[in-house]
């Protein structure tokens, strides 16, 4: 089988084998074309609706990506913020969103990954906002100090697998009183992350969590019945998870009297 295998890479192109991918399985195949075909190249549902993202990520296609999260940000759209900052912005999903979600409001992306900036430029001019968002590379705390003065009411969105432990400090930079912050907490990557950051701000904001949980068929958007939804259950249920091996948690910390 692994001499078929290697002479099958060897000799058939892999602009081929692309093209063939979708025989392996072709129940997921035909969910990936009739799902692109339904969003337009839009996010399906949530609160991110409408936006415009393309990913072959599908959960984020329908729009249950870290759906968890989803109470928080229906808070978060309730406020006015000067600026929004998106460290770890990653492909831009988080940017697409709240392009929607707040579409006056100036936004800064922060990623390491060089090779993620173009995307990053593509999703916002596809949102519509490419002049309210700047894309910049790996996020240093000095930034923390450039905003003190001129930055009130900002939002801060952080995925920076452990190393918010080191930027979340208020101590070293006190502006980070006066956020509003939602991190995803890496507790295997920093220990002890979850309770240093909540002894941080437990005197200053209002702490809220929330844990990954299992998708359901139910969170699949409608235009698929529930026979055949039951049918091939573990195929869709694949396609709706995050695909994490792990539980994982968000905090979302909120000034108090913000």
């Amino acid at each position: 089988m692994q001499r078929l295998s290697k002479w099958y890479s060897t000799l058939v192109p892999l602009v081929v084998r692309d093209k063939m991918r979708w025989m392996k399985n072709p129940v997921e195949a035909y969910i990936r074309f009739w799902l692109l075909r339904k969003s337009k190249g839009h996010i399906l549902t949530g609160p991110f609706k409408n936006a415009v993202y393309t990913e072959a990520h599908l959960a984020k296609v329908i729009g249950v990506y870290e759906k968890e999260i989803y109470p928080f940000l229906n808070i978060l759209a309730k406020k006015k913020f000067d600026i929004i900052y998106d460290i770890g912005a990653a492909g831009g999903y988080y940017i697409a969103g709240f392009s929607k979600i707040f579409p006056d409001t100036r936004m800064i992306a922060y990623e390491m990954l060089e090779h993620c900036w173009k995307r990053l430029e593509e999703v916002a001019a596809q949102n519509g906002v490419p002049n309210k968002i700047e894309i910049r590379g790996e996020f240093s705390c000095d930034e923390w100090n450039k905003q003190a003065e001129t930055v009130r009411d900002f939002f801060i969105m952080m995925d920076v697998e452990g190393a918010e432990l080191t930027l979340l400090n208020p101590v070293a930079y006190p502006v980070l009183y006066q956020g509003h912050i939602l991190v995803e907490i890496h507790e295997n990557e920093a220990q002890n992350c979850e309770s240093t950051i909540r002894e941080r701000f437990v005197k200053t904001h209002q702490i809220l969590e929330v844990e990954s949980e299992e998708r359901k068929l139910t969170d699949f958007p409608e235009g698929i019945s529930m026979v055949v939804l039951n049918s091939f259950k573990s195929t869709f249920l694949e396609i709706l998870s995050d695909q994490r091996l792990d539980k994982q948690k968000w905090l979302l910390l909120i000034p108090e009297g913000k």
